[in-house]
């Protein structure tokens, strides 16, 4: 019997603002969280970045954005 956990999904204001930035920061989030879906809406005016997995860490995703120079904010 399987137990799966619960998705996590947190969603971002960005200032990602191109295609290339876009997939290297997918790619980069779905080696550290395998499994997970993660989308960038560069077509939203937030330039929304939504991560849909089973654990997730708000602080190390902001840092990872942040990384690479783009701003990167929690929507509540």
């Amino acid at each position: 019997m399987q137990t799966d956990k619960p998705m996590q999904v947190e969603v971002f204001k960005t200032s990602i603002d191109n295609d290339t930035a876009s997939s290297l920061l997918k790619n980069v989030l779905l080696v550290l969280y395998p499994g997970a879906r993660v989308n960038v809406d560069l077509d939203d005016c937030d330039k929304i970045l939504r991560i849909e997995a089973s654990e997730l860490s708000v602080e190390l995703v902001s840092d990872i954005v942040l990384a690479f120079g783009y701003e990167c904010s929690l929507l509540t």
